[in-house]
């Protein structure tokens, strides 16, 4: 049946119809136990529905399940980096519906959790552009919220994306993300 959740899920959120993803996935993980290898991903994506649909609270508390969900298995099987990804990734998500409701000191919290975990994948595998991307967009997060620390952060990822676009690592978006990045730090330096 999960497998089946999954082929539905796509359908539904590309046709732009967000209610009835909302409404299938609620029933989805309604059905599931929250021990089934499935249950977080699937929660999280019924989080990011609720999400579309302005529903903060009940997508924060959706995401803040799936994080203890991610935390958990992140903990019994350390050495697993697709554990430790999703779970800064869902902190990224809880740090976003923080900041949307106006809680700054737990959004930057919850970036800081997350870009500790992708500093440490990062290091792990230098060679992985996806690893590094993630951390540039962690370091964004981060660096929106931290205003002491701002110009550092920033300073951090535009190195990064520099690095990745010298090894022909970028997609288009990317490269965009990296002169709008350069653009930024050009500004602030004219008006230091």
């Amino acid at each position: 049946a999960t497998e089946i959740a999954w082929q539905v899920v796509p359908v539904l959120r590309d046709y732009g119809q967000t209610v009835a993803l909302a409404g299938f996935l609620a029933e989805v993980v309604a059905a599931l136990p929250e021990s089934h290898d499935a249950y977080p991903g699937l929660n999280g994506t019924y989080a990011d529905a609720l999400l579309l649909l302005g529903l903060l609270q009940e997508a924060l508390a959706r995401t803040i399940k799936t994080n203890s969900l991610f935390q958990r298995l992140a903990a019994a099987e350390p050495d697993r980096a697709d554990y430790q990804r999703d779970l800064s990734v869902s902190f990224n998500k809880m740090g976003d519906l923080f900041k949307a409701l106006g809680q700054g000191e737990q959004a930057r919290q919850a970036f800081q959790r997350s870009l500790d975990i992708f500093e440490k994948l990062a290091a792990a595998e230098p060679d992985r552009a996806d690893a590094a991307w993630d951390l540039v967009v962690s370091l964004y997060k981060v660096a929106q919220i931290d205003e002491d620390h701002n110009r550092e952060l920033l300073s951090r990822a535009l190195t990064i994306l520099r690095r990745l676009y010298a090894a022909g690592s970028l997609y288009p978006n990317q490269v965009q993300a990296m002169e709008q990045l350069e653009e930024m730090l050009g500004a602030a330096e004219d008006g230091a």
